[in-house]
């Protein structure tokens, strides 16, 4: 398959630029492998569309094997891998995954378990292109090792955790993650959550950390009404939350015969609670709720 796009007029620098992409896909029962190659001018930004990264161009691939055994449901192995050049002739985005899921009959379960690296390379500070002067290059690694296990997954009782560990952003970073739900007879359901990241820079070694802390519990009040209260905390500033703060959130849902009633006090994604009531009534024509 091949595809591409062409962007013209007096913004474009050149005048034109363009984004080509071509690859071949093999898919069998057991594999599936597909060979690719991207082609991305210098100056290719559209004004209608969103491109993470420009003046990139090389080949890229992926396999991935499936199977199962007789202690083993289904497991999955999954290779890929790139390496894009700029036109200064440097190595603008280059990366490796290596992952290993499977599901086993006791319960237990791994979920993509191996190492993901990568680098990017920017010029004074820009990532997406260095043209045309492509000074001050300075090529940024990017690698973590994933160690997810779970067990109860697609049950009513699952326990997920993980960990993860390497250098991301100039510093050398754990995150760990722990999450379960639990129902409590046929009408309540609580979710426990637990994450937490210590980053230690890579120069210097300053040591700085984040913790969230998530308690849910939910309610069937009815067949067609429920009810959601949501409180997190977060403490530390050494994580990708910007803030720490608590936040209390609470959402209830009835569905009636013409719609369905929403009523929503705060935000669960707010850094602290927020004093927001919002009341939404969607009116069903002509059918069911989705149709």
């Amino acid at each position: 398959m091949l595809d591409g796009a062409v962007e013209t007029g007096s913004w474009v620098p050149l005048g034109v630029a363009h984004s080509m992409h071509g690859f071949i896909n093999l898919l069998k029962p057991n594999y599936e492998t597909i060979a690719e190659y991207v082609d991305i001018s210098p100056t290719y930004n559209p004004l209608d569309g969103f491109t993470t990264v420009a003046d990139v161009r090389g080949p890229s691939a992926y396999i991935n094997l499936v199977g199962a055994s007789p202690e083993i449901k289904n497991c999955s192995f999954f290779i890929q891998g790139d390496r894009l050049i700029d036109h200064s002739g440097a190595v603008h985005e280059a990366d490796f995954n290596a992952y290993f899921s499977a599901v086993f009959k006791n319960g237990f379960s791994i979920n993509a378990l191996g190492p993901s690296m990568s680098e990017l390379r920017s010029y004074n500070g820009n990532y997406y292109s260095g043209y045309p002067s492509y000074r001050n290059g300075v090529t940024v690694p990017f690698n973590l090792m994933g160690f997810p296990i779970g067990y109860g997954d697609g049950t009513s009782a699952p326990i997920d955790v993980s960990g993860n560990w390497g250098s991301f952003g100039g510093k050398w970073l754990h995150l760990y993650t722990a999450q379960t739900s639990r129902s409590l007879g046929s009408r309540y359901t609580i979710g426990l959550e637990y994450d937490g990241s210590t980053e230690r820079t890579l120069r210097g070694g300053a040591l700085d950390s984040q913790w969230l802390r998530r308690f849910s519990i939910g309610s069937n009040l009815g067949q067609s009404t429920n009810l959601t209260l949501t409180l997190r905390s977060i403490s530390g500033r050494g994580g990708f939350s910007t803030e720490p703060g608590v936040n209390f959130a609470l959402a209830f849902h009835e569905r009636m015969s013409s719609g369905d009633l929403y009523i929503n006090y705060g935000s669960p994604s707010a850094f602290a609670t927020l004093d927001r009531m919002a009341i939404k009534y969607v009116v069903r024509v002509g059918g069911e709720a989705g149709t």
